[in-house]
């Protein structure tokens, strides 16, 4: 129980809840952790075990201790609190004197109405109807916004495109890259070079930008299975580095350092030369993508993937391949990464090394610290966020005068590099659940006010 308490690692002021919690070994041990603050649920199936936890509680001086006996898993007390919970123990078999040899049938309890219930994308209809609305704005924003602002709406779909397969790689399965901008500028070449050199169809190079990365990313991904931490982010640093070489020798391929002159794609009889257009075709290939990895996520893979986040041994002893697991993850974030980067390219109409420098690859990291790791909403948040830092910098140093701005048409590039470094600092150092986290937080005092939980 003790084991348990510490792998859950509760947090002061988080909700938590202990399915199984018995007699109560490791609910004490989580309110011990927790300092008696935020707010603890102990449920069980059997009342009785769960009288002799309230007296333990008093006891021990823990206030924050709530028990209820469920009547089944489908119990709506348990769907009231669904999106409010910040960690559950679901410690089934029980560890303490088993739960399934006094309840045999409960393995059985399962019905396909629960199941359906459990990888639904989203059961609220408000959440459908915003991202409808969503959806709506983003398609109308060529008519209503001028050229300057639609670039950044062009900018944020593109970038979040690319954000999203890093979210695969290092926010659900835990495997830090720093080889981010590598995939991005073989996705461009990968597009770039059959369609604006041989005349390909942009259907093809859209395709091949999406395979030729991922195929890439097995021969960075094989020797980087036994790496963890520090170790695979410098391998994957030096993965970038040797593609950008690659590409300035194969100038006979590549054209080298000159690069290649892209023309905005003609697909399916639409021509996608203005930015208008192509915003419709960046905002169809991102809400493709966003949906994509939210049904990778609730399938058996994406949970194989969290599991190696959390904690390999864990998941191996339960029969995760990790080996191939961590390959799937890098094919996955590689092929959308490349989608990114052709995107990216082509909107630029020249695909050349010196237009994906390796500061690109900080950014996709920032968005994800930023945003929140392991949250796909996280990863769009932070998009948003990490894309209009740079203007919102520019529009402050504007009110300083001259002089201020000056500075920043002069010196950009490093601007921004200091940006993203003082952000990534203060979300680590005071939200390191990231923008994500303080949405969870803004829907919990909404739904409790005036009571803090």
């Amino acid at each position: 129980s003790q084991l348990l308490a510490h792998l859950v690692a509760p947090k002061r002021g988080e909700m938590i809840v202990d399915f199984c919690a018995g007699a109560g070994g490791k609910t004490l041990s989580l309110g011990a952790l927790m300092r008696t603050t935020g707010r603890l649920y102990a449920f069980d199936v059997v009342d009785k075990r769960l009288a002799k936890l309230k007296p333990r509680a008093a006891r021990a001086g823990l206030s924050n201790v709530h028990t209820a006996c469920l009547a089944s898993e489908t119990d709506p007390r348990v769907k009231r609190l669904a999106g409010k919970i910040d960690r559950v123990l679901v410690d089934a078999p029980c560890s303490g004197l088993g739960t399934l040899r006094r309840n045999p049938d409960l393995k059985w309890r399962q019905t396909p109405q629960s199941v359906a219930e459990l990888i639904v994308l989203s059961d609220s209809a408000i959440v459908w109807v915003w991202s409808a609305i969503l959806v709506l704005l983003l398609a109308a924003a060529p008519y209503l916004l001028n050229s300057y602002a639609l670039s950044f709406v062009i900018l944020i779909l593109i970038t979040g495109t690319g954000a999203l397969g890093l979210h695969l790689l290092t926010g659900s399965t835990g495997l830090i890259s720093l080889g981010h901008v590598g995939f991005l500028l073989l996705g461009a070449y990968a597009y770039a070079v059959p369609v604006a050199k041989y005349g390909a169809s942009p259907l093809v190079g859209l395709l091949l930008a999406g395979v030729v990365p991922a195929l890439a990313s097995v021969v960075v991904g094989l020797p980087s299975l036994r790496l963890k931490g520090l170790y695979l982010a410098i391998t994957t640093l030096a993965f970038s580095f040797i593609i950008s070489h690659i590409v300035l020798q194969m100038s006979w391929l590549t054209n080298g350092a000159r690069g290649l002159a892209v023309a905005r794609p003609e697909l399916f009889g639409i021509d996608f030369d203005s930015d208008a257009r192509f915003a419709h075709l960046c905002l169809l290939v991102a809400a493709a993508t966003l949906f994509a990895v939210l049904n990778i996520e609730r399938s058996r893979v994406g949970r194989a993937f969290m599991a190696v986040r959390d904690n390999d041994i864990a998941a191996r002893t339960m029969g995760v391949n990790l080996e191939s697991y961590k390959l799937r993850a890098f094919m996955a974030s590689a092929f959308f990464s490349g989608i990114a980067g052709a995107l990216f390219g082509t909107y630029l109409s020249f695909v050349s090394v010196d237009g994906f420098p390796f500061l690109m690859s900080i950014e996709a990291l920032a968005i994800l610290i930023v945003g929140g790791l392991g949250s796909t909403l996280g990863a769009v948040i932070g998009t948003v966020f990490i894309v209009l830092l740079p203007e919102a910098g520019r529009v402050a140093l504007s009110l300083l005068g001259a002089n201020a701005e000056k500075l920043f048409s002069t010196g950009a590039h490093e601007l921004r590099s200091v940006l993203y470094g003082v952000v990534i600092i203060l979300f680590l150092r005071f939200e390191p659940r990231g923008l994500a986290g303080l949405w969870r937080d803004v829907k919990r005092l909404w739904v409790n006010w005036p009571l803090r939980f």
